[in-house]
């Protein structure tokens, strides 16, 4: 800039031969430059921070993010299919009932693959995220069934037994439709003890008015409030129909729950029905799962089969299985039964229910086909952050403006060759012999300004003997003639600040610093799992990518400004030394060199403080890129220890029975749990019972506050493990010898049954008898057979012994395969319980064998487990055993038919015979065991939170920062040694005065040395012109009284 404004005008020295915008710092330069309206330098100081604003933006321009997407395509793969082979509505068994049973009165989710209304082929993607809250979306066939309902007319009813003895009385009844004009069926029953009561049930029955053909049967749905001599009677006839169509289905991945379910734009023509399987099939099959579930699905209401109600009464519920279903949260008000509008609403959904599990269980079979569709999820992704992009833009923008505004406005043209090395000066001021003399003898900056006092400078061109000439002229202004010259004797030393005491124990201690920093927090973030709770996703997150760049570049600076330092003064330090050639000396010019070529330079030359230092160069950058991944946030786990208050107790004298007065569906619970594998209800948990918690009370320990997730915006459950006493009941069993089966008698033909007599012990009998003066007592078992089959087969029941259960010494149950006697009891254990907040639902429970105390001794049981069981009217593999055996054989597969035939695997049946029981019992017991808490207790646990993110600092960043900060402070620890010499040069020569007063008077700027037009010969130029040749130089005093460089060795 200063050779430009002496090539426009003459200029005063502070506007041209002491103007400095090389060695200041660049912000201070950038405000100078505007100052003085220096626009061009001012741009191309912009240019530089702009590249330092847009180092800084990159290394926040991606993070890892955990961000939603949403339709993002991939390949599904359906597991079914539909299909009707085998299909036989004799076969459906009780368990499609009794999960509609389990979503109706428990609330448990349906199987996968069905809703309250469809049924439809469960479908997986393997290559998409595993996000609890991972949606799949697909079009895939689905189920589901209507009915078209006409409101029927009673035409007639009728009353009458149902037996020889008249212990039933059944309810005959006639409708009429306008497509048929009689349907007749038996529809209720009831004890002709009873005055009155609710019906309702729903039938399938065919118009006896018509022989057409096209005649099918159409399901009914009847309710009456019957009374000894009257009867309000509503009922429904309905043509049943399905269909089978695409429909786009939205489940979760986790649990295959149904997100959302809708029917798609595709034509009619799409859908279709199952070869061989009729409408009036699935109501066949709705049927046939509504009588083998009766017994399960009875305990719903609270008459345990009519035994236990009060027969005077006219509002008593008879309702069958289906209704039962239909009412249960609101089987208090019936009314609505006798509406036809509510009829309709109320079976609609259930029959819809029903008949979707019934397609889902028999009419697919298994299938692995592919097909597309698409995800949406909660994942982590490589984010371009808005406010880096926006920062790079408006940078990358003003750096296209910086570049076009000095392409025009460059300096170009001002000297005849570089003046940046020391020779390109000499050259130019061997011309100058005005400024030559006028610096000549200046040992100190305020002796350099004095004599520059007042005068005008101008480049000039000029032709002198036919050879072009470049010169600094010198102009005087009235007060350069009045000027005295008065030089001091007294020098002083200039030095850069990067070469000060203070600057280079800063540029050593900071690296140094900073690595005791990282090092500190890095211990810190692997101890406490990361550094600090991130509870926003705003800006707060650019802090910890844009606060380490910020400082990595505050730290390049410091090793900047010590090697720009060691470039500037390298030249000198080596003059001072002497007896250096031009081309070692006055020709070597760092500063002008890229990096890279410096370093290799100064390697090839020996120059190691230059080396050292440009090494430093190259390892800066890197410290930006290392920092930007320094810093991290993660999801981590944080246990925090919590209290909790107990709810509740549990009453060690009452009857778990399988129905309670104020408890409806307790054997029920039980059936679900073993039969059709739903979730476990609140509170329990396979064999063990817990006592409920008041999750309001749940309150973390340290902070003595009520307990919040360290992230309240995440979806994310919390993991609550405690440990606190619950039950768990047990068999305490006893093998029967040979000798206790007195007799085993087989009855075939219709009803094949086998009868077992089984002497027990003391008053233990039903039955008696003398043989030679001897009484003999015994408990008969009676069992079902298979008659047409029965050939020494396995069998096997599990019965209570309902009639001598008095008698304390007896046992309360029997097993026979052999026979096994069983007393009970029920034990308190140390439950590991892990539950889910919020919610509170079960997760695992594990007893501590160890902690194990008895709650109480023969907790009677009247829940008659093969009463309410699952079972099936098909003839299978485990004919001859109850339901009991069953349920272990089939659902549990806790036991198998060769255990039961072999003796040595006695232990097996009993495990497997224990584990049943303490599933159903803690059912039981959930339902009618608890009390009223009386003194409040409270139990320590701790929760496990994941919804915590955490500011975590990455062990590969930590490590490159730390080694290539220790390599720059070695570096530079190394350069400051090599020029620790202070005493090289007396003023800055970064400026075009500072420069010339080193070579002012010098003889090497005379012709003979520097020839006429030397000045317009680059350094390569002149070696060829043998300019230097043969002398040596070195920088020191001359003469001693002048300090410059010149010819030969100084003095000193």
């Amino acid at each position: 800039m200063p050779w430009k404004l002496m090539g426009q005008t003459p200029r005063p020295a502070s506007q041209s031969l002491l103007l400095d915008y090389v060695s200041d710092w660049n912000v201070v330069t950038l405000f100078r430059a505007l100052k003085h309206c220096h626009w061009v330098v001012a741009i191309a100081v912009l240019g530089t921070l702009l590249l330092k604003l847009l180092t800084v933006a990159s290394t926040g321009l991606f993070m890892l993010q955990n961000v939603h997407v949403s339709n993002v395509p991939t390949t599904l793969t359906a597991e079914a299919t539909f299909s009707g082979t085998g299909y036989n509505s004799a076969n459906i068994d009780s368990n499609a009932a009794l999960i509609v049973v389990g979503n109706k009165f428990l609330d448990l989710p349906y199987p996968a693959g069905t809703t309250d209304k469809y049924a439809f082929s469960p479908f997986h993607g393997s290559d998409t995220p595993s996000d609890s809250n991972t949606i799949l979306s697909g079009t895939v066939d689905t189920f589901s069934t209507d009915l078209s309902c006409e409101v029927a007319t009673v035409k007639n009813w009728t009353q009458g037994c149902e037996t020889q003895h008249c212990e039933q009385t059944q309810f005959n009844l006639t409708l009429s439709t306008p497509e048929c004009s009689r349907y007749q069926f038996n529809a209720f029953r009831r004890s002709t003890s009873a005055v009155g009561g609710w019906h309702a049930n729903v039938f399938s029955e065919r118009c006896a008015s018509s022989n057409d053909d096209t005649n099918t049967d159409r399901v009914i749905f009847a309710a009456a409030h019957w009374l000894n001599d009257s009867a309000q009677v509503q009922s429904l006839v309905c043509e049943p129909t399905y269909t089978i169509s695409p429909t786009l289905v939205s489940l979760f991945k986790s649990n295959q729950s149904v997100a959302e379910i809708n029917s798609t734009d595709k034509v009619d023509t799409s859908n279709y029905t199952i070869p061989g399987v009729t409408a009036v099939d699935i109501v066949s099959g709705l049927l046939s799962t509504l009588t083998i579930a009766d017994s399960s699905v009875g305990t719903l209401i609270q008459l345990n089969h009519g035994l236990s109600a009060n027969l005077a009464d006219p509002n008593n519920s008879y309702l069958d299985s289906f209704y039962r279903i239909a009412t249960v949260s609101s089987a208090d008000n019936l009314e609505p039964l006798l509406d036809a509008a509510n009829l309709e609403a109320i079976s609609r959904p259930v029959y819809n229910a029903i008949t979707a599990q019934v397609a889902r269980q028999y009419l697919m079979t298994s299938a692995n086909k592919p097909f597309n569709g698409v995800y949406s999820a909660s994942t982590e992704k490589l984010l371009v952050r808005e406010l880096s992009v926006r920062l790079m833009e408006a940078a990358v923008a003003l750096l296209v403006l910086v570049a076009g505004a000095m392409c025009v406005w460059r300096p170009a043209k001002c000297t005849p060759r570089d003046p940046g090395t020391i020779s390109g000066m000499a050259t130019i001021l061997a011309r100058s012999p005005d400024l030559s003399n006028r610096l000549a003898g200046i040992k100190n900056r305020k002796d350099l300004k004095s004599s520059l006092a007042g005068g005008l400078f101008a480049s000039e061109i000029a032709s002198i003997d036919g050879q072009r000439s470049f010169s600094i002229i010198t102009k005087h202004d009235a007060k350069e003639d009045m000027r005295v010259a008065e030089a001091s004797s007294q020098i002083s030393w200039w030095k850069p600040l990067a070469m000060s005491l203070g600057w280079r124990i800063l540029t050593l201690a900071v690296p140094l610093l900073v690595i005791a920093g990282l090092e500190t927090t890095y211990q810190i973030s692997q101890k406490r799992n990361g550094l600090a709770d991130i509870t926003s996703d705003g800006y707060i997150r650019y802090t910890w990518v844009y606060i380490p760049a910020f400082i990595m570049l505050l730290i390049q600076a410091l090793f900047e400004c010590s090697h720009f330092s060691t470039q500037v003064i390298q030249p000198y330090l080596e003059l001072r030394r002497g007896g250096l050639t031009a081309q070692e000396s006055l020709m070597d010019n760092y500063l002008s060199k890229l990096t890279m070529h410096a370093l290799w330079s100064a390697l090839i030359k020996r120059k190691y403080a230059i080396f050292t230092t440009a090494l430093t160069m190259i390892l800066a950058p890197c410290l930006t890129i290392a920092a930007s991944g320094l810093y991290s946030t993660e999801a981590a786990s944080y246990v925090r220890a919590v209290s909790i208050l107990r709810n509740d107790s549990f009453n060690s004298t009452v009857e778990p029975q399988a129905y309670h007065s104020g408890q409806k569906g307790i054997g029920l619970t039980g059936a679900l749990v073993v039969g059709t594998n739903l979730s476990y209800p609140d509170w329990t948990y396979d064999e063990v019972v817990l006592p409920a918690l008041k999750e309001g009370t749940l309150m973390d320990v340290k902070e003595n506050t009520t307990y919040k997730p360290t992230n309240q915006s995440s979806t994310a459950d919390s993991i609550f493990e405690l440990t606190y006493p619950g039950l768990r009941a047990g068999l305490n069993c006893t093998v029967l010898e040979a000798s206790q089966i007195l007799e085993t008698t087989v009855y075939k033909g219709f009803g094949s049954s086998m009868s077992v007599s089984l002497s027990l012990g003391g008053d233990c009998d039903t039955s008696s008898r003398k043989v030679d003066n001897k009484t003999i007592k015994w408990y008969s078992m009676t069992l079902p057979l298979n008659g047409t089959t029965y050939n020494g087969t396995a069998f096997g029941t599990f019965q209570v012994t309902d009639i001598i259960n008095e008698m304390p010494e007896c046992p309360k149950m029997v097993g026979v395969y052999g026979v096994v006697s069983n007393p009970n009891s029920t034990d308190t254990d140390g439950i590991h319980t892990t539950f889910t907040v919020p919610g509170f639902k079960i997760q695992s429970a594990k007893p501590d064998e160890s902690s194990s105390r008895r709650f109480a001794d023969s907790l009677a049981s009247q829940l008659d487990f093969d009463s309410f069981l699952p079972t099936s009217n098909t003839v299978t593999a485990y004919d001859g055993f109850d339901n009991v055996f069953i349920a272990m054989m089939q659902d549990q597969e806790t036991l198998t038919v060769t255990d039961l035939e072999q003796a040595d695997r006695v232990p097996v049946v009993i495990n497997a015979t224990q584990h049943l029981y303490r599933v159903l019992m803690a059912q039981s017991m959930n339902g009618n065991s608890r009390l009223p808490l009386e003194q409040e207790t409270k139990y320590q646990g701790t929760v496990v939170d994941p919804t915590r993110v955490r500011l975590k600092q990455s062990a590969v960043s930590t490590r490159i920062l730390e080694g290539f900060l220790a390599a720059m402070a070695l570096c530079i620890m190394v350069a400051f040694y090599l020029g620790r010499r202070t005493e090289v040069i007396p003023v800055n020569p970064c400026s075009i005065a500072g420069a010339a007063t080193l070579l002012a008077g010098s003889e090497m700027l005379k012709p003979d040395m520097i020839p006429p037009g030397s000045e317009w010969c680059d350094d390569t130029e002149l070696v060829k012109r043998g300019v230097f040749n043969g002398v040596v130089f070195g920088l020191g005093w001359w003469e001693g009284k002048r300090f410059a460089i010149d010819i030969g060795r100084p003095e000193e």
